[in-house]
């Protein structure tokens, strides 16, 4: 959940005062507890997110370019202090399994001080990668060159249609964070891909269908990057009423229905070596495993009669079956593809999962 984003509002009754803004500047209803007991009931984990690199409240500058916006990251001690002890109360208060820090963390305050205070109150819980400290020059004209280097690079890396460059982090992190795009190479150790449901991270009454995943895009974005060994972090953004629009609950319901019929070939799974091929009339294919199994997931509605995963080789007497399907299936190896007669009525959409046992 956002408990505070850059507008500086807190969503729970904060006892830290803002030294900018009156005391009712947030929230008298406590929405981040409401909503944490919500979730927990339901036997769900709770994570938080705080907006840590800046806040809004304490600037009169506006943000109109890229430099504008870096410059905010350096906010001075006042909010450093602010931040940390907001942060700290939120650890106190909710206990969440998940410290997601976002839009860096201010220079000269040591993160890992709180990142000790955090494993402490939760011994389980999970940091992201978010906490880099951007120290701009204080002099004015190698800021001005700073600045402009950077944003360069920032303009260039976006005419690439790349994911922005990373800064080799100098501090602790359990978690590495992506956006909208799966990393490529994926990362070796434990990472996630963040994104809204449109191409906002908040509500958005302009956005239509075109802006919005449908359900099958949904289901091969999961499955991508399950199969990279990564998790899915999306973005629901509930309108002014507390609603969530129809527009994001369709493909929600429609992951979770395919979810229902497959998720045997997501939960609890690793990647597998290759994680990707294709059929041989060019369906892409991706691969998770667990104990002994394998699961080929064809990103199509239909299985073609014809059904060719390239680049797949079987021991003999594997057996071949379709989730919430046939349990066996007739295939041959054909040098390095594996042939499969796949049956003539398929369950559901969106992507078909091949569970194949080798032992």
């Amino acid at each position: 959940m956002v408990t505070r984003h850059l507008d500086g509002y807190p969503l729970w009754p904060t006892t830290i005062a803002n030294p900018h803004m009156p005391a009712a500047y947030r929230s008298q209803r406590d929405l981040v507890g409401d909503l944490a007991q919500a979730v927990r009931e339901q036997g769900l984990r709770m994570g938080l997110y705080y907006g840590g690199g800046m806040d809004w409240t304490f600037t009169d500058k506006p943000i109109r370019t890229m430099a504008d916006l870096m410059s905010q990251q350096a906010l001075g001690a006042e909010y450093a202090r602010y931040a940390a002890a907001q942060w700290t109360e939120l650890i106190d208060s909710y206990q969440p399994s998940v410290l997601w820090n976002d839009v860096g963390w201010p220079a000269g305050s040591d993160p890992h001080q709180l990142m000790a205070h955090y494993y402490d109150t939760v011994a389980d819980g999970v940091v992201n990668d978010r906490w880099t400290q951007v120290r701009v020059p204080g002099n004015p004209i190698v800021r001005a060159l700073y600045l402009r280097h950077v944003i360069l690079a920032l303009k260039a890396t976006a005419r690439l249609g790349r994911e922005l460059p990373r800064p080799r982090p100098d501090f602790h992190y359990d978690v590495e964070t992506h956006e909208y795009a799966v990393p490529d190479p994926a990362p070796s150790g434990s990472w996630e891909l963040c994104r809204g449901l449109g191409r906002s991270f908040g509500y958005d009454a302009r956005e239509t269908a075109a802006d919005t995943l449908t359900g099958t895009q949904l289901v091969h974005l999961l499955v991508d990057v399950v199969a990279n060994g990564g998790n899915l972090l999306i973005n629901v953004g509930p309108d002014g009423t507390g609603r969530i629009p129809d527009l994001q609950q369709q493909p929600l319901r429609e992951l979770g229905g395919w979810l229902d019929r497959n998720g045997e070939a997501i939960y609890a799974t690793r990647r597998w070596t290759p994680a990707a091929t294709t059929t041989a009339t060019g369906d892409q294919v991706r691969f998770t495993h667990r104990e002994g199994t394998v699961y080929a997931i064809v990103l199509a509605d239909l299985l073609t009669d014809d059904l060719t995963i390239r680049g797949l080789t079987l021991p003999p007497g594997s057996r071949l079956g379709v989730l919430g399907g046939a349990a066996d299936l007739a295939w041959t190896q054909a040098a390095n593809d594996v042939r499969i007669t796949p049956p003539t009525r398929l369950p559901g959409q969106h992507a078909q999962v091949l569970r194949i046992t080798t032992s």
